[in-house]
């Protein structure tokens, strides 16, 4: 499916494979570094009502899959687009939230610590 491959590109998502090896009825797309698929795909599932699936064996929670056989027009490809585009965006915010929310645990613990033993 072309114009999905090429709207997965156009977010900034890499795909699996090559053009030239690519499925006709599956793409799988690279999950960006720092990213956890499952809490990606539970995102999408949860959120957005986009229901795909991780690798499996040896791509395990490096890629996720988006089916296209059977009946998929563009307006169902637009739909999954969106969705992983702003899912990745949810994600981005939870884990800067998550890095803040560490150090401040972090913080805490320590002011605790020195003023325990001060």
């Amino acid at each position: 499916m072309k114009y999905l491959r090429e709207g997965v590109k156009k977010i900034g998502l890499e795909l699996f494979v090559k053009d030239d090896a690519a499925s006709p009825t599956v793409t799988s797309i690279k999950v960006p570094h720092g990213i956890d698929a499952y809490q990606w795909l539970g995102i999408l599932r949860e959120k957005y009502q986009v229901e795909l699936t991780g690798g499996m064996g040896e791509t395990k929670g490096k890629i996720i899959r988006v089916a296209h056989m059977g009946y998929v027009n563009k307006k169902d490809i637009d739909g999954v687009m969106k969705a992983l585009k702003h899912s990745l965006k949810d994600l981005r915010r939870l884990s800067r939230i998550s890095k803040f929310s560490f150090l401040v645990q972090l913080y805490n613990k320590a002011r605790t610590y020195f003023i325990k033993n001060s």
